[in-house]
């Protein structure tokens, strides 16, 4: 069977602009050319075809007989369709719209409602802000927040306010509500350490592991691929393992009862802990990712590839033609891989999404 694999990264994107005729951004569609091979290192076969959406009119989909994109939207589903991919194999536009409701970060709000009356949490519920008023009230009641639009990507959605509001910030807040209609506020908290649960739907929701990484100004910068025990190990010095468990069961049991049959695949749940002026508290629900992850791939990786908890997963940026290669020839020669006798990665560099002399983008393993 020869699935087509969609790497198409701006499905974020794609979903707070609602439309199938999105365009997205050139520096998307360059992410998702330069690293359309990244399934290709986890989950196909020979037979498979790795693509970006802008792709798929050049490639044969005539022995296709499934189709796994990073994240289901109406961009990408009108794109494989005007491909000629069977309509049998897409979603139709009642289901498009209901993963793009879940994708919607009020439903993290409901989940956290959720969390709160089945364990004690510490931690204020976010609140839908419907007026700028209402923003500005959330900020004289806190003194920081972070307001966050209800579908974004990248990072790009958040604005973190710290000591009062700026005229700029008071048009952002305006710009997003006019837009989706709401913003998301809540309380500023000093986070201390970045972390999320994976899991996949098929005819159940099943936790599939943790994933540990880095983050800079809300984008992702890097993933720590370390076993699922090691993680737990690091985690314990601020969080509780019987807490952290109840969250997994917890979150299990409400997705399961809230996707019904209306999703198969992957999501993650992004979490913190933080510190408070009383120690240390854990935000179960920060958001959820209604699609692949950079989170599923480091777990998968890690538990595939790799035979230590000593290496990182790393998306690489820069915007001169040439360099990109030229970094991968320069970190194959220093880091040469050394493995195991099954194959496991002990040490060295490995590019998960090959470079060319045109790629602007990487994304390895040191």
């Amino acid at each position: 069977m020869a699935v087509i694999y969609v790497f198409n990264p701006e499905h974020d994107l794609a979903l707070a602009n609602g439309s199938p005729y999105f365009n997205a951004p050139l520096a998307a569609k360059q992410f998702a050319m330069d690293c359309r091979m990244l399934p290709s290192m986890l989950f196909g076969t020979n037979k498979d075809i790795y693509c970006s959406a802008d792709m798929l009119k050049t490639v044969d989909i005539s022995a296709v007989e499934a189709v796994e994109p990073w994240g289901w939207d109406k961009a990408v589903a009108n794109s494989l369709l005007k491909a000629g991919v069977d309509t049998k194999l897409l979603p139709d536009n009642s289901r498009l719209d209901r993963i793009r409701h879940l994708s919607n970060r009020n439903v993290a709000i409901t989940a956290l409602d959720y969390m709160k009356c089945k364990q004690p949490l510490d931690i204020p519920l976010p609140r839908m802000l419907a007026t700028v008023d209402e923003a500005v009230a959330l900020m004289d009641e806190y003194g920081s927040v972070v307001y966050k639009m209800p579908w974004s990507g990248s990072g790009k959605g958040i604005r973190i306010c710290k000591n009062g509001l700026t005229d700029n910030d008071v048009r952002w807040l305006a710009n997003v509500i006019d837009k989706q209609s709401a913003v998301i506020g809540e309380k500023y908290n000093t986070v201390v350490v970045d972390f999320a649960m994976e899991f996949y739907v098929d005819d159940s929701v099943r936790f599939e592991g943790y994933s540990l990484f880095e983050v800079n100004g809300g984008c992702y910068k890097n993933s720590m691929l370390m076993s699922d025990d090691a993680i737990e190990n690091y985690l314990k010095q601020w969080v509780g393992m019987d807490e952290l468990r109840l969250c997994r069961d917890n979150i299990t049991i409400y997705m399961s009862q809230l996707l019904g049959n209306d999703y198969k695949g992957c999501f993650g749940v992004d979490m913190y802990v933080y510190a408070d002026i009383d120690g240390y508290k854990l935000n179960p629900m920060v958001e959820i990712n209604m699609r692949m992850t950079m989170g599923y791939v480091a777990n998968a990786v890690r538990r595939k590839l790799l035979a230590t908890d000593m290496q990182k997963m790393y998306v690489q940026y820069d915007s001169t033609a040439g360099n990109i290669l030229l970094h991968h020839k320069e970190m194959l020669k220093k880091y040469p891989l050394m493995s195991t006798s099954e194959g496991k990665i002990l040490s060295g560099y490995m590019s998960l999404t090959p470079p060319t002399e045109q790629s602007n983008y990487n994304i390895y393993v040191l």
